[in-house]
């Protein structure tokens, strides 16, 4: 049996259309049993849709409590969009 390969672009934006869609239980779910994917929170934070951008937020929020383990993966991405040209976008790096 073989196993699928997806590209990390296609997943991040997989991530990012689910968390629009208002998927954010099932995305939560994917996070902790992936820690891999804490790498897209960073990039994801700087979607231009605010329904994503949010749920990146409430993302974060809650894997601190739930999987705390694993949430500092995401503080090297987080960290470059403290110089992202949008205020919006700091401001949430700089929250999270």
């Amino acid at each position: 049996m073989s196993e699928i390969k997806i590209e990390p672009s296609e997943l991040r934006q997989m991530i990012a259309d689910y968390m629009e869609n208002g998927f954010l239980e099932n995305i939560i779910d994917m996070f902790k049993h992936d820690n891999s994917l804490y790498a897209f929170i960073g990039e994801l934070m700087a979607d231009e849709r605010v329904r994503v951008r949010l749920g990146i937020s409430a993302l974060v929020e809650t894997l601190k409590k739930e999987d705390p383990e694993n949430i500092d993966r995401s503080v090297p991405d987080i960290l470059p969009q403290l110089k992202n040209p949008e205020p919006v976008v700091r401001g949430d790096a700089a929250y999270l």
